[in-house]
């Protein structure tokens, strides 16, 4: 099992704008499982949650990222 940080690279073929756009849908939808398959549980979950837009733990709120990093949002 690999860790996020390994398949960090990965994700470039999956997100809008990225080098994967050009591929067929099935490439791309591929390449995402196999990030999911391949990582620790917790952080598919993780993903899951991101790509849904969900809150990926509790007790996060817009105020505390401005205030953690400056500018990002």
């Amino acid at each position: 099992m690999e860790g996020l940080l390994k398949k960090n690279k990965d994700f470039k073929y999956v997100v809008k704008g990225g080098p994967g756009m050009s591929m067929p849908t099935y490439k791309r939808e591929k390449i995402f499982l196999g990030i999911l398959e391949s990582i620790h549980p917790s952080d598919a979950d993780l993903v899951c949650k991101m790509i849904n837009k969900e809150k990926p733990v509790k007790g996060i709120t817009a105020k505390l990222v401005e205030e953690a990093f400056p500018g990002l949002l």
